[in-house]
């Protein structure tokens, strides 16, 4: 497969800044991988791309970019997907070449620049919008609800949520989910209002990603519906009101453990940390994996130093998909502690929670354990090696 190679560069850069040190092999070895692995097939490039999303380390963000502006669609909506925060001038220079392809990526493209507030992608984006009652991607939708043309997503999304298909309406409960104009959580509840049994679980969900306490009114009274339990639960941990706590904590003796986890979760959030504390060990060491695993997805979102011990223990469990939870919850947090712990998940005999704990490994920033990543370079499971690789690097690059 042929691709461009600019974006190696970096990767040499990364080399010779580290070349005095006593770990240069393993960065040049690191960067040669990266460069094989990726250009073998196209899903070990995906890959590659998916890892470096939100990366601050040069080969990540030139990775990053040149996938942007390259012609693989699936890849460059991918890296789009990723961007967090203000975008640098070499990610801006590659939205707009984005924007000036067609289909959904110049959509994307356009949503990343919008919030850029470029004025020639808002004013393209509302055109879009007005032909057709065409609904563009989720992040265009977000993007250009907060413009002038906030009325129009408002109509083409109360469009949807009125649509005769479940599916669609779903489309945009999900959007909405997105959107930070006070307008959305009128809409979800209006939505919420209209919906019967199961079908009310995407505006519950879309109101707590939205996290407006005005909503909890309205969502404690499905608490107890079956079907609607572990969404409402859910929803209610991230609004912040803790007047639901009435609702709340009663479900913590509940007969079943999922429920119970969503319930520990939402009372730790809203900061009944007694009632949490009484429920959760025992929770996390539940003979049902399905309890454990939600207790790990759960925790992911909760703040605390007792929060970081609880998923220390759970990426010690016998099951890989809790596992694989626990260090995604770990991802991202503070402590001296846990770059020893990603260290040692990157061992892990699962390939998938191995990659992720190299994730938060190169995160940690401690190069300290790049001599122990250094066999993995030569793993038969490309998605491992390319994710060794790219960990190395970026500890490499973080280093003063």
């Amino acid at each position: 497969m042929q691709r461009s190679i600019r974006w190696l560069l970096p990767l040499a850069a990364a080399t010779l800044a580290v070349a005095c040190s006593s770990r240069p092999a393993e960065v040049g070895r690191a960067t040669a991988v990266l460069a094989e692995r990726t250009a073998e097939d196209n899903a070990h490039y995906l890959h590659a791309v998916s890892i470096m999303s939100g990366s601050d380390a040069p080969h990540a963000r030139s990775m990053i970019a040149e996938a942007i502006a390259g012609p693989n669609r699936v890849a460059a909506s991918e890296a789009i997907h990723s961007l967090a925060g203000d975008a640098d001038e070499e990610t801006l220079a590659a939205l707009r070449t984005a924007f000036g392809t067609g289909g959904s990526v110049k959509a994307l493209a356009a949503a990343a620049l919008a919030s850029s507030q470029d004025a020639e992608a808002i004013e393209w984006l509302a055109g879009q919008l007005g032909q057709g009652g065409q609904v563009l991607p989720a992040p265009a939708m977000a993007a250009l609800a907060e413009t002038e043309h906030s009325e129009a997503v408002r109509t083409a999304l109360r469009g949807l949520i009125w649509n005769k298909s479940l599916s669609i309406r779903n489309e945009g409960y999900l959007i909405l989910g997105g959107v930070r104009a006070p307008w959305a959580v009128e809409l979800l509840l209006e939505g919420l209002d209209k919906e019967f049994g199961k079908e009310r679980v995407e505006p519950i969900l879309a109101l707590g990603r939205v996290g407006d306490p005005a909503a909890a009114a309205a969502i404690r009274r499905w608490v107890n519906t079956q079907g609607l339990v572990l969404a409402s639960l859910d929803a209610l941990g991230r609004l912040g009101d803790s007047a639901c706590l009435d609702v709340i904590e009663p479900m913590l003796d509940h007969e079943q453990g999922l429920v119970r986890a969503y319930a520990a979760a939402a009372a730790w959030r809203l900061q009944a940390r007694d009632a949490a504390l009484a429920v959760i060990p025992a929770l996390i060491a539940d003979e049902d994996k399905e309890t454990r695993r939600a207790m790990a997805e759960q925790l992911a979102q909760a703040p605390g130093d007792e929060v970081l011990a609880w998923l220390s223990q759970l990426a010690t469990d016998a099951d890989k998909g809790v596992r694989a939870e626990a260090y995604r919850g770990m991802i991202g947090r503070r402590s001296p502690d846990l770059a020893a712990r990603f260290a040692e998940g990157a061992q892990d005999a699962d390939y998938e929670v191995a990659t992720i704990a190299l994730s938060g490994l190169a995160e940690a920033g401690d190069a300290s354990h790049s001599a122990a990543l250094a066999p993995l370079l030569d793993s038969d499971n490309p998605y491992l090696a390319i994710s060794a690789a790219h960990t190395i690097l970026a500890l490499a690059a973080s280093q003063p």
